[in-house]
Protein backbone atom coordinates (compact mmCIF):
# COMPACT_ATOMS: atom_id res chain seq x y z
CA UNK A 1 0.00 0.00 0.00
CA UNK A 2 1.20 3.57 -0.70
CA UNK A 3 -1.65 5.02 1.07
CA UNK A 4 -0.19 7.80 3.91
CA UNK A 5 3.57 5.86 3.42
CA UNK A 6 6.36 8.43 2.57
CA UNK A 7 7.93 7.71 -0.69
CA UNK A 8 11.30 8.82 -1.20
CA UNK A 9 11.94 11.14 -4.26
CA UNK A 10 13.47 14.11 -5.25
CA UNK A 11 10.47 16.22 -6.47
CA UNK A 12 9.41 19.77 -5.27
CA UNK A 13 7.65 18.83 -2.95
CA UNK A 14 10.07 16.15 -1.13
CA UNK A 15 12.49 19.15 -1.45
CA UNK A 16 10.44 21.88 0.10
CA UNK A 17 10.64 22.57 4.12
CA UNK A 18 8.06 20.57 6.43
CA UNK A 19 6.61 23.54 7.92
CA UNK A 20 5.63 25.45 4.96
CA UNK A 21 3.76 22.65 3.42
CA UNK A 22 1.89 21.95 6.45
CA UNK A 23 1.01 25.76 6.81
CA UNK A 24 0.08 25.20 3.42
CA UNK A 25 -1.78 22.04 3.36
CA UNK A 26 -3.90 23.75 6.45
CA UNK A 27 -4.64 27.02 4.66
CA UNK A 28 -6.09 25.42 1.27
CA UNK A 29 -7.74 22.79 3.52
CA UNK A 30 -9.86 25.43 4.28
CA UNK A 31 -10.58 27.43 1.46
CA UNK A 32 -11.27 24.21 -0.07
CA UNK A 33 -14.80 24.44 1.74
CA UNK A 34 -15.22 27.63 1.04
CA UNK A 35 -14.94 27.06 -2.80
CA UNK A 36 -17.35 26.86 -5.69
CA UNK A 37 -17.89 23.89 -7.74
CA UNK A 38 -15.40 25.61 -11.19
CA UNK A 39 -12.70 26.22 -8.74
CA UNK A 40 -13.17 22.81 -6.63
CA UNK A 41 -11.97 21.76 -9.82
CA UNK A 42 -9.21 24.01 -10.44
CA UNK A 43 -7.36 23.18 -7.02
CA UNK A 44 -8.33 19.70 -7.89
CA UNK A 45 -6.44 19.62 -11.03
CA UNK A 46 -3.34 21.29 -9.27
CA UNK A 47 -3.51 18.50 -6.51
CA UNK A 48 -3.17 15.67 -9.62
CA UNK A 49 -0.37 17.41 -10.75
CA UNK A 50 1.21 17.11 -7.64
CA UNK A 51 0.36 13.53 -7.24
CA UNK A 52 2.16 13.05 -10.51
CA UNK A 53 5.04 15.40 -9.77
CA UNK A 54 5.51 13.05 -6.55
CA UNK A 55 5.58 10.22 -8.41
CA UNK A 56 2.76 8.39 -6.48
CA UNK A 57 0.00 6.58 -8.36
CA UNK A 58 -3.18 7.87 -8.63
CA UNK A 59 -5.02 4.75 -9.55
CA UNK A 60 -3.24 3.19 -6.89
CA UNK A 61 -4.35 5.41 -4.42
CA UNK A 62 -7.93 5.76 -5.83
CA UNK A 63 -7.71 1.83 -5.53
CA UNK A 64 -7.17 1.98 -2.06
CA UNK A 65 -9.36 4.95 -1.21
CA UNK A 66 -12.09 2.25 -1.63
CA UNK A 67 -11.59 0.76 1.80
CA UNK A 68 -13.25 4.10 2.89
CA UNK A 69 -16.26 3.47 0.76
CA UNK A 70 -18.43 2.56 3.69
CA UNK A 71 -17.38 5.45 5.66
CA UNK A 72 -17.85 7.69 2.28
CA UNK A 73 -20.97 6.54 1.69
CA UNK A 74 -22.20 7.07 5.30
CA UNK A 75 -21.50 10.82 4.89
CA UNK A 76 -22.69 10.82 1.36
CA UNK A 77 -26.74 9.20 2.39
CA UNK A 78 -26.45 11.91 5.45
CA UNK A 79 -25.97 14.99 3.50
CA UNK A 80 -28.18 13.87 0.86
CA UNK A 81 -31.08 13.01 3.40
CA UNK A 82 -30.84 16.54 5.34
CA UNK A 83 -30.51 18.92 2.36
CA UNK A 84 -33.22 19.23 -0.62
CA UNK A 85 -35.95 17.30 0.65
CA UNK A 86 -37.18 13.73 -0.44
CA UNK A 87 -39.44 12.30 -2.73
CA UNK A 88 -41.65 9.36 -1.73
CA UNK A 89 -41.92 6.77 -4.11
CA UNK A 90 -44.72 4.51 -3.71
CA UNK A 91 -45.36 6.94 -0.86
CA UNK A 92 -43.69 4.61 1.32
CA UNK A 93 -40.06 4.97 0.32
CA UNK A 94 -38.47 8.37 0.93
CA UNK A 95 -35.63 8.93 -1.75
CA UNK A 96 -33.22 11.85 -1.85
CA UNK A 97 -34.13 15.02 -4.22
CA UNK A 98 -31.85 16.04 -6.89
CA UNK A 99 -30.64 18.89 -5.04
CA UNK A 100 -29.65 16.34 -1.72
CA UNK A 101 -27.56 14.14 -4.14
CA UNK A 102 -26.04 16.69 -5.83
CA UNK A 103 -25.08 18.03 -1.94
CA UNK A 104 -24.17 14.58 -1.17
CA UNK A 105 -21.79 14.62 -4.59
CA UNK A 106 -20.25 17.92 -3.39
CA UNK A 107 -19.56 17.22 0.12
CA UNK A 108 -17.31 13.61 -0.54
CA UNK A 109 -15.38 15.88 -3.46
CA UNK A 110 -14.52 18.12 -0.64
CA UNK A 111 -13.70 15.30 1.37
CA UNK A 112 -11.65 13.45 -1.20
CA UNK A 113 -9.65 16.89 -2.30
CA UNK A 114 -8.58 17.43 1.79
CA UNK A 115 -7.31 13.57 1.85
CA UNK A 116 -5.57 14.58 -1.35
CA UNK A 117 -3.69 17.56 0.26
CA UNK A 118 -2.83 15.15 3.64
CA UNK A 119 -2.06 12.30 0.95
CA UNK A 120 0.88 14.87 -0.03
CA UNK A 121 2.26 15.43 3.35
CA UNK A 122 2.68 12.24 4.22
CA UNK A 123 4.06 10.85 0.62
CA UNK A 124 6.86 13.47 0.77
CA UNK A 125 7.55 13.86 4.60
CA UNK A 126 9.54 12.02 6.80
CA UNK A 127 7.64 11.49 10.37
CA UNK A 128 10.87 12.43 11.74
CA UNK A 129 10.77 15.65 9.60
CA UNK A 130 7.09 16.10 10.93
CA UNK A 131 7.88 15.63 14.39
CA UNK A 132 10.31 18.18 14.37
CA UNK A 133 8.40 20.82 12.57
CA UNK A 134 4.98 20.23 15.37
CA UNK A 135 8.14 20.68 18.24
CA UNK A 136 9.17 23.85 16.61
CA UNK A 137 4.98 25.09 16.27
CA UNK A 138 3.96 24.01 19.83
CA UNK A 139 7.19 25.51 21.32
CA UNK A 140 5.59 29.07 20.17
CA UNK A 141 3.25 28.51 23.16
CA UNK A 142 4.01 28.32 26.71
CA UNK A 143 2.80 26.31 29.26
CA UNK A 144 2.56 23.52 26.25
CA UNK A 145 4.48 20.33 26.41
CA UNK A 146 5.55 20.54 22.64
CA UNK A 147 7.88 17.87 22.74
CA UNK A 148 4.99 15.23 24.50
CA UNK A 149 3.04 16.43 21.63
CA UNK A 150 5.17 16.29 18.61
CA UNK A 151 5.82 12.60 19.66
CA UNK A 152 2.26 11.36 20.46
CA UNK A 153 0.88 13.32 16.59
CA UNK A 154 4.28 11.64 14.85
CA UNK A 155 3.75 8.06 16.54
CA UNK A 156 0.01 8.59 15.58
CA UNK A 157 0.51 9.96 11.91
CA UNK A 158 3.56 7.07 11.67
CA UNK A 159 1.24 4.26 12.89
CA UNK A 160 -1.68 4.74 10.44
CA UNK A 161 -0.06 3.42 7.78
CA UNK A 162 1.50 0.40 9.67
CA UNK A 163 -2.25 -0.25 10.75
CA UNK A 164 -3.12 -0.42 7.21
CA UNK A 165 -0.72 -2.32 5.78
CA UNK A 166 -1.21 -5.27 8.92
CA UNK A 167 -4.74 -5.21 7.81
CA UNK A 168 -4.31 -5.89 4.94
CA UNK A 169 -1.96 -8.73 5.89
CA UNK A 170 -4.95 -10.10 7.82
CA UNK A 171 -7.24 -9.94 4.77
CA UNK A 172 -5.25 -11.54 2.98
CA UNK A 173 -4.40 -14.45 5.30
CA UNK A 174 -8.78 -14.65 5.92
CA UNK A 175 -8.64 -15.03 1.66
CA UNK A 176 -6.22 -17.65 2.00
CA UNK A 177 -8.08 -19.80 4.96
CA UNK A 178 -11.51 -18.89 2.65
CA UNK A 179 -12.51 -17.41 6.30
CA UNK A 180 -14.32 -14.68 4.21
CA UNK A 181 -17.10 -17.33 3.20
CA UNK A 182 -18.15 -17.41 6.33
CA UNK A 183 -21.84 -15.20 6.51
CA UNK A 184 -21.53 -14.88 10.55
CA UNK A 185 -21.17 -10.74 10.59
CA UNK A 186 -20.11 -11.60 14.01
CA UNK A 187 -17.27 -14.42 13.35
CA UNK A 188 -16.10 -12.00 10.45
CA UNK A 189 -15.86 -9.00 12.34
CA UNK A 190 -13.87 -11.37 15.54
CA UNK A 191 -11.52 -13.25 13.04
CA UNK A 192 -10.49 -9.14 11.33
CA UNK A 193 -10.55 -7.77 15.23
CA UNK A 194 -8.72 -9.94 17.19
CA UNK A 195 -5.52 -10.16 15.00
CA UNK A 196 -5.49 -6.67 14.51
CA UNK A 197 -5.46 -5.72 18.07
CA UNK A 198 -3.25 -8.37 18.82
CA UNK A 199 -0.97 -6.89 16.79
CA UNK A 200 -1.76 -3.01 17.79
CA UNK A 201 -0.72 -4.00 21.38
CA UNK A 202 2.15 -5.66 20.57
CA UNK A 203 3.18 -3.00 18.36
CA UNK A 204 2.89 -0.31 21.45
CA UNK A 205 5.06 -2.70 23.77
CA UNK A 206 7.45 -2.87 21.35
CA UNK A 207 7.60 1.15 20.39
CA UNK A 208 7.54 1.69 24.03
CA UNK A 209 10.66 -0.65 24.60
CA UNK A 210 12.65 0.59 21.82
CA UNK A 211 12.10 4.23 22.85
CA UNK A 212 13.37 3.66 26.38
CA UNK A 213 16.32 1.71 25.01
CA UNK A 214 17.06 5.04 23.22
CA UNK A 215 16.72 6.68 26.38
CA UNK A 216 14.29 9.04 25.12
CA UNK A 217 13.73 12.45 27.02
CA UNK A 218 11.61 15.07 26.52
CA UNK A 219 14.96 17.40 26.81
CA UNK A 220 15.78 16.66 23.36
CA UNK A 221 15.57 19.74 21.00
CA UNK A 222 15.24 19.45 17.18
CA UNK A 223 17.87 21.02 15.03
CA UNK A 224 16.88 24.35 13.76
CA UNK A 225 17.33 24.47 9.83
CA UNK A 226 17.40 28.04 8.31
CA UNK A 227 14.32 28.48 5.51
CA UNK A 228 15.80 28.96 1.92
CA UNK A 229 14.43 31.28 -0.33
CA UNK A 230 12.62 29.00 -2.90
CA UNK A 231 10.35 27.71 0.28
CA UNK A 232 9.03 31.42 0.92
CA UNK A 233 8.38 32.47 -2.07
CA UNK A 234 6.69 29.05 -2.72
CA UNK A 235 4.61 29.89 0.35
CA UNK A 236 4.13 33.65 -1.07
CA UNK A 237 3.10 31.95 -4.54
CA UNK A 238 0.45 29.73 -2.82
CA UNK A 239 -1.40 32.03 -0.46
CA UNK A 240 -1.21 34.18 -3.13
CA UNK A 241 -3.11 32.14 -5.56
CA UNK A 242 -5.55 30.94 -2.89
CA UNK A 243 -6.39 34.71 -2.30
CA UNK A 244 -7.06 34.94 -5.68
CA UNK A 245 -9.14 31.71 -6.33
CA UNK A 246 -11.51 33.10 -3.49
CA UNK A 247 -11.63 36.79 -4.65
CA UNK A 248 -12.87 35.10 -7.87
CA UNK A 249 -15.15 32.48 -5.94
CA UNK A 250 -16.61 35.84 -4.31
CA UNK A 251 -17.64 37.67 -7.18
CA UNK A 252 -18.61 35.33 -9.69
CA UNK A 253 -22.10 33.92 -8.56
Amino acid sequence: MILFHYIPGNSILHRTNPGIKLVIILIYSIIIFLLKLPFLFIILFAELLLLLAAKIGIKQVMKELMRFSLFVLIIFMVRAYSEGGLILVAQVIPVPSLPGLLAGEYIILKLCMVIFLGLLLTSTTKISQLQNTLHSFFSLFPFIPAARIAALMSLTIGSFPLLLDKLSEVDEARKARCIQSNRNPISRIISISLPLFRHVFKSVDDIACAMEARCYTEEARPLSEPLPLKDFIIFILSILTGIIVLVFNTLIP
